[in-house]
């Protein structure tokens, strides 16, 4: 009888386990572009006014940024991958320029 009853409470923590949605974490590595040295910044600040025109207007004109800047002390981050593709757009901007 106990090994019948151990058997049923398995069962229903495997059925409730089943039922349970658990939050999935993905950890992403944040930057923070005043770490970088000036002539990374330049070329993250340059990939994103080539290949995001729209992102670089905002940070540069959005009232609400500069307030959070002044007042909270903010800073904007961006993902590894972001510091990545912006720094390759930049530098294929830059090879562009060249072969023209």
């Amino acid at each position: 009888m106990a090994v019948l009853l151990s058997e049923k409470v398995e069962k229903a923590h495997r059925e409730a386990l089943a039922k349970v949605q658990l939050p999935v974490v993905k950890f992403v590595r944040l930057v923070n572009p005043s770490q970088l040295s000036p002539h990374q910044r330049q070329l993250v600040w340059k990939g994103i006014k080539v290949s995001n025109p729209a992102l670089a207007t905002c940070l540069t004109t959005d009232p609400n940024i500069a307030a959070l800047k002044e007042h909270f002390n903010a800073s904007v981050v961006f993902t590894s991958a972001e510091i990545n593709d912006y720094t390759q757009a930049a530098i294929n901007a830059g090879h562009a320029h060249e072969s023209q």
